[in-house]
């Protein structure tokens, strides 16, 4: 999943997805227990860890490719390649992040992000990120840049979704299929609730909305 070309195109096309919220996102960070250190799980390239980095927030990622680690580490992030799922929290984490449904690929993510988040936080501590909901509705998406152009068909089968992702360059064509999991809010509300936070849901990080069909949940830690 995400193999260099597509990582590559991926950091080009999709990385400023979520840079209108990263202001947001740093006072979210700030709001919780000081000093303020942050974990981004499926971090990709690292935009959003750069970003905070540079705004007095320390802090480490992981992802599960590796093509995306060597991107983020060529920015002398310290990310490491690992599963979202089993995440080893950095001692001394104050927020958690996972942007773009990065805890819907598996069907453990949610869980096991929500119980390391659990047991490695200070009370007050951030957990926020965002799913795939009920709502969300197939169909076709094309984008070109320099030199590529990719293609996503997306398809909702029963409780998952489904996208066949092509890309085309000079050099040939690539294709990749990604599984997610469709997640019902007030169940992932609950699911949290019960690990010990106190939730909010979103439909937008501030001034960013999330695309269609997603949701957002920003969790803090009870004392």
């Amino acid at each position: 999943m995400y193999g260099p070309a597509l990582a590559l195109i991926h950091a080009e096309a999709f990385s400023d997805t979520f840079r209108p919220a990263f202001d947001w996102l740093t006072e979210q960070v700030y709001a919780g227990p000081r000093p303020a250190r942050l974990f981004d799980l499926g971090c990709g390239d690292g935009a959003w860890l750069d970003f905070a980095r540079y705004h007095g927030i320390p802090g480490a990622g992981l992802d599960a490719s590796e093509a995306f680690v060597r991107l983020a580490l060529a920015r002398k992030l310290a990310v490491t390649l690992g599963d979202a799922a089993r995440p080893l929290v950095p001692r001394g984490t104050s927020a958690i992040t996972a942007l773009g449904e990065v805890l819907a690929y598996a069907p453990a993510g949610l869980a096991g992000a929500t119980q390391a988040a659990a047991q490695a936080l200070p009370p007050h501590g951030l957990l926020l990120f965002d799913l795939i909901g009920p709502d969300v509705e197939g169909g076709e998406t094309e984008r070109h840049g320099n030199g590529w152009t990719i293609v996503a068909k997306t398809r909702i089968e029963g409780a998952r979704l489904i996208r066949d992702i092509t890309v085309t360059t000079p050099q040939g064509t690539i294709q990749e299929t990604h599984e997610q999991q469709i997640f019902d809010p007030g169940a992932v509300t609950r699911l949290v609730a019960d690990a010990g936070f106190s939730c909010d849901l979103l439909a937008s990080y501030g001034p960013c909305p999330l695309l269609p069909g997603r949701f957002a949940i920003l969790a803090r830690k009870l004392a």
